[in-house]
């Protein structure tokens, strides 16, 4: 398992990065919460998300928000469109059966209770 937990990016690290994840080839990729915070530009999420699409010509990837994605400078629209964008599924209340395995993406309890 390959965890990315920075709050800002430079195109080389991710570039870097998603480089490596290319090489495992797995069933799928699962980026699991706080992957942009408070600090986090709307120019590193672009970069964070173009790069980690790339991971797509390998196996389906999935993304499920975390607490940090509710603090962000930019709005959550731009967020999920970039996301999107890059062809990667956001599971928020769903899950998604793989072989043996189901991934489910649960809405973040912040945002449940608030709701």
């Amino acid at each position: 398992m390959y965890t990315i937990h920075k709050t800002t990016y430079n195109i080389t690290t991710t570039k870097e990065i998603t480089n490596t994840l290319l090489k495992v080839k797995p069933n799928f990729y699962l980026l699991g919460k706080d992957f942009v915070y408070e600090s986090t530009s709307k120019e590193d999420m672009n970069v964070l998300f173009k790069q980690l699409g790339r991971l797509t010509k390998v196996a389906p990837v999935y993304f499920v928000y975390g607490n940090h994605e509710n603090k962000i400078k930019f709005t959550r629209n731009k967020l999920n469109q970039e996301i999107i964008k890059n062809n990667i599924t956001i599971l928020n209340d769903q899950e998604v059966h793989l072989n043996n395995i189901t991934l489910i993406g649960r809405k973040d309890y912040h945002l449940t209770k608030a709701q």
